[in-house]
């Protein structure tokens, strides 16, 4: 699953939703999950259960996910390639994202090769509100329990074109197994870390099955060509 908080008014690719009314938040019912808040209108006056948890993406929705997996999975692809020609510089860029003294390279290709082919095969569909996940303030995409398939919310068209292409490389990492079994909650590098010096510098720990450092290792694995 990916929480981001709300994309800069001039880093969206779709028109924003009306704002919300706060009069017309529903009072979450005992033991459901926490109303919406006002600033976060996609699931106003519904909840997880109330219809359809599955929905067919627009046009332009469709056209847009049809893109940026292609983008993920160039990426992704380029940091495969990378990774096969053994240059010690991604030996040193996996210790510094993962935070390992010594990273099984031979596992992080198999890992980066299986997170490509989630991304070329898995399926991509529309979950709804009435989807406990994308119910869910912040949300914006999920992969079902049995990670066979990626959802991705409402939220998620919201994001900028970099959000879109990490959020399908985070979730095809959830596919491939990565951070699937740990608890609760799901911890991710922060927000404005664009650099490949230490880009999870706020997580502590052995990152290896810290599905958000699979996609900044990506990403940055995919830069050193």
């Amino acid at each position: 699953m990916l929480r981001r908080a709300p994309a800069r008014p001039d880093d969206v690719t779709a028109s924003a939703p009306p704002a919300a009314d706060p009069q017309t938040v529903t009072t979450a019912l005992p033991g459901q999950p926490s109303a919406q808040p006002a600033d976060d209108p996609f699931c106003l006056n519904t909840r997880p259960g109330q219809g359809p948890e599955r929905c067919e993406f627009t046009a332009k929705q469709q056209q847009t996910v049809g893109f940026e997996r292609y983008a993920a999975a160039s990426l992704t692809s380029q940091a495969l390639t990378n990774l096969s020609r053994g240059d010690p510089y991604l030996t040193t860029l996996a210790k510094r994202v993962f935070h390992a003294a010594n990273p099984d390279m031979s596992q992080i290709r198999s890992t980066t090769s299986q997170i490509l082919d989630n991304l070329r095969s898995k399926p991509v569909v529309c979950g709804t509100c009435a989807d406990e996940d994308c119910y869910t303030a912040g949300v914006v995409a999920h992969v079902t329990d049995d990670l066979s398939t990626i959802v991705l919310c409402q939220r998620f068209f919201q994001t900028s074109i970099g959000e879109m292409r990490r959020t399908l490389v985070h979730e095809a990492g959830h596919a491939a197994g990565v951070g699937s079994g740990g608890p609760p909650p799901e911890m991710y590098c922060a927000e404005g870390s664009t650099g490949c010096v230490d880009p999870c510098s706020n997580l502590s720990g052995d990152l290896s099955q810290n599905v958000d450092a699979w996609a900044r290792f990506i990403e940055c694995a995919a830069q050193s060509g």
